[in-house]
């Protein structure tokens, strides 16, 4: 498996040494989205990803879905538009490493690669 991009998920070998900073000041940036959570879970309990014509010849993948709601989570407030912008930068670094997402529940070998 030489030259195989692989995309793990550990815990973290880094120790970071935090600067001094206002921990009420961070929670109160924060309080936005706990103020907000009630919505965010009836949004995604409804949230359905949509097929356009484009996506259904192509055939809507993960990473399709990941892009289209991120868009959604900006046009809603939740997100601004440069995180949707940070999403999409993040998804096409995936494609171009090689990454395939192995989704079990959806097709029998689970693995759907990004065709842009």
């Amino acid at each position: 498996m030489e030259g195989t991009p692989i995309l793990a998920f550990l815990k973290a070998s880094v120790y970071q040494d935090r600067n001094a900073h206002n921990y009420l000041v961070d929670f109160r940036d924060e309080m936005e989205i706990y103020d907000d959570s009630g919505r965010l879970l009836q949004f995604l309990s409804q949230w359905q990803a949509s097929s356009t014509p484009a996506l259904a010849a192509n055939g809507a993948t993960f990473y399709h879905r990941v892009l289209q709601l991120s868009y959604e989570f900006a046009n809603n407030g939740f997100w601004g538009a440069q995180d949707a912008l940070l999403t999409r930068a993040w998804l096409i670094d995936l494609v171009q490493a090689g990454v395939k997402v192995c989704l079990a529940f959806t097709c029998g070998c689970g693995c759907e690669s990004f065709p842009f």
